[in-house]
């Protein structure tokens, strides 16, 4: 039995028959990496010299600290990201060409050929700030069931030389722009970030792994004890997003831009965090248990808090309390 496992494995990950064959799943599995596997899991199934581990840059000169799988190998690279360090992933960063989604999405792919697979065009943020690229929104199209755990970028260096400055100018920026924008068209950018997440992680001790990444709209805030701006201000908020992608975070806070979030966190009942933050209360937050998160940044910090119904996070700064939806 032993020897057809692994005849089957060398198949799987070592055959050139099968590489272009390698599927990944959003929020299930990158080939042998699911939710559940573990580094050691990983260095059984495939052996030392396929399991390496690795540091790769955060903001603010920070660094995290992945298992890289298949090292080296240009067609079947993943990076591994954990939530709970070498036990538990988060997330799968594809760095390998060869793998693909069922509906055939993989690096590479053409803003074109990525709306004739969602049938339908889909949201990507403007050029030139951090998050060039990033897909936002898969719309109504057949990749909406992927919406939070299917990442893509379209950054590749190309796809603004093939339009004049005047055009690209009117596609940069903090914004959203529809893929079937006659300049995206004409740019038609390849994409060359790609990464899934595990949306139903397994329950911790406490039931509950908070899930951070994506697009938070921010729809009310209320002061706390020692409180910097009045009901005009923090009203100007209301609205406006807050992104987090692997750990990195860009906010509407000016002081916050492109802070690190601490991979740590702390889980404790909502009833007991509001009973040390009182002035949270009146945000109507409804939870069982909380994580509190921290902004890591060099001239100010955060709090951010997620609550385990996966769609609410609050973020404490400058003495106000903001509550987020999960777009």
């Amino acid at each position: 039995m032993k020897i057809i496992i692994g005849l089957f494995m060398w198949l799987l990950f070592c055959s050139p028959v099968l590489a272009e064959e390698m599927v990944i799943v959003p929020s299930e599995s990158a080939g042998p990496v699911t939710a559940n596997t573990s580094e050691a899991d990983l260095i059984a199934l495939l052996g030392k010299e396929q399991v390496k581990r690795e540091k790769i840059p955060l903001p603010e000169d920070d660094e995290m600290e992945v298992t890289v799988l298949f090292p080296g190998n240009s067609e079947k690279e993943l990076q591994v990201v954990w939530d709970k360090p070498f036990v538990k992933p988060i997330a799968v960063n594809i760095i390998g060409s060869a793998w693909k989604t069922p509906e055939g999405v993989a690096l590479g792919m053409s803003l074109k050929d990525l709306e004739k697979v969602n049938q339908s065009s889909f949201k990507l943020a403007g050029y030139e700030w951090d998050y060039a690229g990033v897909v936002t929104s898969y719309g109504k199209g057949q990749l909406s069931k992927y919406a939070k755990t299917l990442h893509l970028r379209f950054n590749d260096d190309d796809a603004s030389k093939r339009v004049s400055d005047a055009e690209y100018a009117s596609v940069m920026g903090d914004s959203d722009f529809s893929s079937g924008n006659k300049v995206m068209q004409k740019m038609n950018p390849a994409v060359k970030e790609m990464r899934i997440t595990f949306s139903k992680p397994e329950s911790t001790e406490s039931g509950y792994i908070p899930r951070v990444d994506g697009e938070w709209k921010i729809v009310s805030g209320v002061c706390g004890k020692v409180c910097t701006m009045d009901n005009a201000q923090i009203s100007k908020y209301k609205g406006k997003m807050v992104q987090i992608y692997g750990g990195s975070y860009l906010s509407p806070f000016i002081k916050l831009d492109s802070c690190g979030l601490t991979m740590s966190y702390e889980i404790k009942p909502l009833a007991e965090w509001l009973d040390s933050e009182p002035y949270a209360s009146p945000l109507n937050l409804k939870a069982k248990n909380i994580a509190v998160h921290t902004f890591s940044c060099p001239k100010d910090s955060a709090e951010f808090i997620t609550l385990d119904d996966d769609k609410t996070a609050v973020i404490a700064w400058e003495g106000v309390y903001f509550k987020l939806q999960l777009q």
